[in-house]
């Protein structure tokens, strides 16, 4: 009989044959996706001589982290299988008593599986779906379960805010009269609790997140992501700075362009050694070295330009003295290689470089919800550290925009209706993303028996 070591929580998971609906809510690094293979393995091996799917977001999701889990943990348990990958994936294990299929599909094909009878399906990082697909997908799947001694539906997810994970299994989880049903289940598992992660992995996550996603990403918590407050780890005194810049610095220039409102915040770059050094300070040697300390000051803004060139002249006549010494370097918005509105040959990109100004940066925009997790992880991270300040005297358009933004109820995303995206918002978040972006105790263990066998 092989043995296959679980935390806590994946045990909790997966022993659990019961519960029609179950989840498993958890963060970074806490074994979703090796608990989500052990559950089809064990419910293949329960269910022989019936068919199990297995669902990702996209088909690359299943064949660059699902399959290779699975097919470790088969070989590890002594299971034989087969695998066809044509016309569409799916797995045949092998057990003393019989077989068991288990097909494998991305949400785009789970239409396909309408003619199907399953014993059991489950779906991994649920979450990271559209709400209103994930439930269509669920409640078609659902319907599909109708065969075998062990019929269960499941789903793995990171939670991303209150979204379908919540509605599912905590919002809808009660009955009307407030008493809990009795067809689902929620586990959950923390990072925290996985002793098998590098030493610095919880704490590079610390560093780059902000402590709404801390609850999220490690703790396994629904936590509001997208109403409220956008930037809602800036506090203005707490995040201010009086930076004023020197003949030596490198000016860190976030652009973002817009017709008739093209933006830019200026950036200084400090480390421990800089009298303008602002709050916390490693305590120990081993600290100081354990990462690499600076921050970034927002010292000037530059807004409402009409275009490019507008912009170019305007930085030009402030740092020209910078310019000459090759000290400025602009972190633009990546649409700018487009052609500029007022001269279609050439891209505000190539203006840039024309005028003698460096750029760096991706060559294509950062999403919204990692640029704005880059921000907010600076401005407070989940170790209570400031690494992002504001000079709110000489940014006083950029400090106001940072309050006053909040989410559009209707999409979920920041609100630009009201002009702060063009306030330098998205202009200071290219260059935040890009130079920070947010990189990805004896816990209690218990073992798992898994049913093997020969062909």
């Amino acid at each position: 009989m092989k043995r296959i070591e679980l935390l806590a929580h994946q045990m909790e998971f997966c022993a659990d044959m019961s519960s029609p609906y179950i989840a498993m809510c958890a963060g970074f690094g806490s074994g979703k996706t090796r608990a989500f293979a052990i559950k089809h393995i064990l419910l293949a091996s329960r269910n022989v001589g019936y068919i199990g799917a297995a669902l990702t977001p996209t088909a690359a999701m299943a064949r660059d982290l699902v399959q290779p889990t699975l097919e470790e943990l088969l070989e590890l348990a002594g299971i034989d299988f087969k695998y066809r990958a044509s016309p569409l994936p799916e797995y045949v294990l092998y057990f003393p008593n019989g077989k068991s299929k288990l097909l494998v599909r991305s949400f785009e094909n789970w239409r396909r599986l309408r003619g199907l009878n399953l014993a059991w399906f489950g779906v991994d990082e649920a979450d990271t779906v559209n709400a209103d697909v994930a439930d269509a997908a669920w409640k078609t799947m659902i319907s599909r379960v109708r065969v075998g001694p062990v019929r269960q539906c499941f789903a793995t997810s990171t939670p991303e805010g209150f979204r379908w994970m919540w509605r599912t299994f905590e919002r809808d989880a009660r009955n009307p009269d407030g008493s809990p049903r009795t067809d689902r289940r929620l586990v959950r598992g923390r990072t925290y609790d996985n002793p098998f992660l590098p030493a610095s992995y919880i704490e590079s996550l610390e560093q780059n997140y902000p402590p709404a996603l801390i609850k999220a990403y490690l703790e396994g918590q629904f936590v509001n992501l997208t109403s409220g407050q956008v930037y809602n780890a800036f506090d203005r005194k707490l995040n201010h700075c009086p930076s004023q810049l020197r003949l030596n610095d490198r000016l860190h220039i976030g652009v973002d362009f817009n017709v008739g409102a093209t933006s830019a915040i200026v950036h200084i770059v400090i480390g421990l050694d800089d009298g303008r050094w602002v709050g916390y300070r490693p305590q120990t040697n081993r600290e100081a070295l354990s990462t690499k300390w600076e921050q970034a000051h927002a010292v000037a803004e530059f807004q409402g330009m009409t275009d490019t060139p507008a912009l170019i002249a305007a930085i030009k006549q402030r740092f020209g003295t910078y310019l000459t010494g090759r000290q400025i370097v602009c972190y633009p918005d990546a649409a700018g290689n487009h052609t500029d509105a007022t001269n279609a040959s050439e891209s505000s990109l190539s203006l840039l470089r024309q005028a003698g100004l460096m750029v760096d940066g991706p060559s294509a925009n950062p999403l919204i919800k990692d640029r704005v997790t880059a921000m907010n992880a600076m401005f407070l991270n989940g170790q209570g550290i400031r690494r992002y300040y504001v000079n709110s005297q000489a940014c006083p358009l950029y400090v106001e925009a940072l309050e006053q933004q909040a989410y559009d109820p209707k999409t979920g995303k920041p609100d630009k209706q009201n002009g702060h995206d063009n306030r330098g918002i998205d202009a200071a978040g290219y260059f935040i993303s890009y130079r920070y972006e947010a990189r990805e105790r004896k816990m209690h263990s218990v073992s798992l028996s898994l049913v093997h066998g020969r062909r």
